[in-house]
């Protein structure tokens, strides 16, 4: 039978490159290539590289504008990101902020050292610079623990081989740092021990974080200061390294990246989504996967039966059941594939969306909802129609949907007069599992709901019963 191999396996790991940004654990926010990011991406390319064909004076002068311009904007649009969000992103994007800002104190102080013709070492800007590897190590770390508990063997060896390899190539200059005083080889020693470590990181990082902007562009920004500081230590060991050659385009490259990774996210206004969020929404989809192939199953053997006994007894009034539940199939149908395919929020007229779901029964169900549309998707159809057959199957004869409006909210509130919800059990329901049958109807309730950025909870129906309430948004 086709039906009961319907499979959203290969959909859910398309939609789960997709869902590492969104506004909303389901609003999913699609990263697309936009004439806007194109046009800024190139101009930051050229800006970035042309330092290595210029004059060296003016490749100086162009070096010292883009130090002092682009880490000073990579730190404000961290902070503006930081002041309007909250999870991983507030704490990611404040890290950023600290670590732009370092850097950009650090290269004022180098150019300031630079344009009065004395570079020494240490030195003040070498002070901004370790400091700026606090935050950066904060980043890299935290996100690192988050994305290894998804890690394997294959990307395990190609982080330890690239970190091998980024220690055979400071070797040399492991050798040179020894040799020179106390203060100046511990810092050298500690900045060759600080740019293998970030390789480290951040190799695992990109490999496990495809789809992810900030992660990527973290990384990516690491990595190119990673080589610009190879090609520096080399540069300087041949004695030819000037301001504006090629360690500093990559050195422009890297806050180039992080700019575009800021400017990016700060402009979609997008939240980072944990790793177990994304996993516990992936349960999610599985299991409705599971019930509605259940459900489906369950309606055609329903009809079939109906079928049957209206052909042998020849009972018309068998073949309207029959309708119905074809109808109950195709509505099934649709909600499989808003789910497969996932798309934005829009405008759900809530009155059609309950009319249809209370023609599903031959249970009598009031309804008292306004004409109003609401943002939801199709899953709009499982929310309501989970909370009317619960209400049918556990509280008693009289079902009433109604909905009230509230500047821009809607409450969708299903009432029934049955024994009720002790209060200790009120949160409880909500939970996968719990209850006296699968434990699986108000769990997709809650979470499609929260999909939704709206809530839902349970109240006392007075004089005895409950009352279900979805808060909505209106449209």
């Amino acid at each position: 039978m086709v039906l009961s191999e319907w499979r959203l396996d290969g959909v859910l790991m398309e939609h789960h490159k997709e869902i590492c940004l969104s506004t909303s654990l389901g609003d999913f926010a699609v990263m697309r290539i936009e004439k806007e990011y194109l046009i800024l991406a190139t101009l930051l390319l050229i800006f970035s590289i042309i330092t290595a064909v210029l004059p060296p004076d003016i490749a100086k002068l162009h070096n010292y504008i883009f130090t002092s311009i682009f880490p000073l904007l990579s730190a404000y649009i961290s902070y503006l990101i930081y002041s309007n969000s909250e999870g991983d992103l507030r704490k990611i994007s404040l890290s950023i902020a600290l670590f732009s800002f370092l850097c950009w104190l650090a290269e004022i102080t180098w150019n300031c050292y630079e344009i009065a013709g004395y570079t020494p070492f240490p030195s003040i800007a070498d002070l901004f610079y370790i400091s700026s590897y606090i935050p950066l190590m904060y980043i890299l770390i935290y996100i690192f623990r988050k994305r290894m508990k998804y890690s394997n063997i294959k990307i395990i060896s190609i982080s330890a081989i690239c970190t091998y390899i980024a220690v055979q190539i400071f070797y040399p200059s492991i050798l040179v740092a020894l040799k020179m005083d106390l203060l100046s080889a511990v810092l050298s020693l500690l900045y060759i021990f600080l740019d293998i470590l970030s390789l480290a990181l951040s190799i695992p990082i990109i490999l496990l974080s495809l789809g992810d902007i900030l992660c990527l562009g973290v990384s990516a920004s690491v990595l190119l200061t990673f080589i610009g500081d190879v090609l520096f230590n080399y540069y300087e060991s041949m004695g030819y390294y000037y301001t504006g050659s090629l360690p500093d385009v990559f050195y422009n490259l890297s806050y180039s990246i992080l700019f575009f990774t800021m400017y990016i996210i700060y402009k979609k206004r997008l939240k980072i989504v944990d790793m177990e969020h994304i996993i516990k929404e992936k349960e999610l989809y599985a299991l409705l996967n599971k019930i509605i192939r259940h459900d489906l199953l369950n309606e055609i053997t329903s009809a079939i039966l109906f079928l049957e006994m209206a052909i042998e007894d020849k009972r018309f009034d068998y073949v309207e059941k029959v309708l119905k539940k074809l109808e109950n199939i195709v509505s099934q149908i649709n909600l499989l594939r808003s789910v497969e395919r996932r798309d934005k929020l829009g405008k759900i007229n809530l009155r059609e969306v309950v009319k249809r779901v209370v023609d599903m029964y031959n249970f009598k169900v009031k309804v008292d909802v306004p004409d109003v549309e609401v943002v939801a998707d199709e899953l709009i159809y499982s929310v309501i129609r989970n909370l009317i057959e619960n209400a049918i199957k556990y509280g008693g004869n009289n079902v009433y949907v109604k909905a009230d409006l509230c500047n821009d909210w809607v409450y969708l509130k299903v009432c029934d007069n049955g024994p009720g919800i002790p209060d200790e059990e009120k949160e409880k329901i909500f939970e996968l599992g719990y209850g006296k049958g699968r434990g699986i109807g108000l769990y997709i309730v809650k979470s499609a709901v929260n999909m939704f950025g709206g809530d839902v909870w349970v109240e006392d129906n007075k004089p005895k019963g409950s009352i279900f309430v979805v808060k909505l948004k209106r449209k």
